[in-house]
């Protein structure tokens, strides 16, 4: 699609969001017109001019002290956090993985970094390392982190039946209409939200002005937000309201 797209005089600017960054980075080289990274950044790249998105570290450590927070208030004196991350080495997994360490350490848990587990950002790959996790821990764990909700679903679905895990935290990174009625129904515990239509439309904005001459932001962040049982119905409401 990109190789397409750049082989057209059709378009003065392109929106891409790169799933491989490296792939994107050699497909994209010597373009002239304005290209402007959204959701995942294109690194090392002069091509592109401006990454729009969420500053992942910044959110996942917002994530991780909330998370600390409400393992408290569930009863856990010992916090111990375990990941399950996305893609190893990847930039965004990377990022999301230190500030979920950060945000952890920094409000008196403990993230066990030694034994993240990666589940290539995939629900069923998720449910497996879940299941690797309560193997190890049979005494249950306070918080389960994950790379995006799809996961964090998955890992509270397959720990549901276990009562070592009944009041575990389970905290997801995206923010959906999925996430939010998962949280409203008692199985996912909270999420770290992208404020997606934002970043689409700052995205878009951004390019629009390239091409209009002016110089972007090296970074416009999109921001994010906690989504918890106390504002999930909110959150799920301006979602839909988008749709309308």
């Amino acid at each position: 699609m990109i190789e397409t797209d750049l082989n057209t005089a059709d378009y003065d600017a392109y929106v891409i969001a790169p799933l491989q960054a490296e792939t994107v980075k050699t497909l994209v080289a010597g373009e002239t017109r304005p290209i402007i990274a959204v959701d995942s950044d294109i690194p090392d790249t002069p091509e592109v001019l401006s990454f729009v998105g969420t500053g992942n570290e910044a959110a996942a450590k917002l994530g991780g002290q909330a998370a600390v927070e409400a393992a408290k208030a569930a009863g856990w004196t010992e916090i111990k956090a375990i990941e399950i991350c996305g893609v190893q080495g990847e930039a965004t997994s990377e990022a999301r993985k230190a500030g979920y360490m950060a945000g952890i350490e920094e409000s008196g848990g403990d993230f066990l970094e030694d034994e993240t587990q990666y589940a290539d950002a995939t629900a069923d790959r998720a449910v497996n390392a879940m299941e690797a996790i309560m193997q190890t821990h049979p005494e249950g764990v306070a918080i389960i982190c994950a790379h995006n909700d799809d996961m964090a679903m998955a890992a509270a679905r397959a720990a549901a039946s276990n009562p070592a895990y009944e009041n575990t935290i389970f905290m997801g990174f995206n923010g959906d209409k999925s996430a939010c009625e998962s949280i409203l129904k008692g199985e996912l515990t909270m999420s770290v939200a992208q404020n997606a239509y934002d970043m689409a439309y700052k995205a878009v904005e951004t390019a629009c002005n390239a091409v209009a001459g002016q110089t972007p932001e090296k970074f416009v962040d999109s921001g994010a937000d906690i989504i918890t049982p106390e504002n999930a119905q909110a959150r799920l409401d301006t979602l839909n309201g988008y749709l309308k």
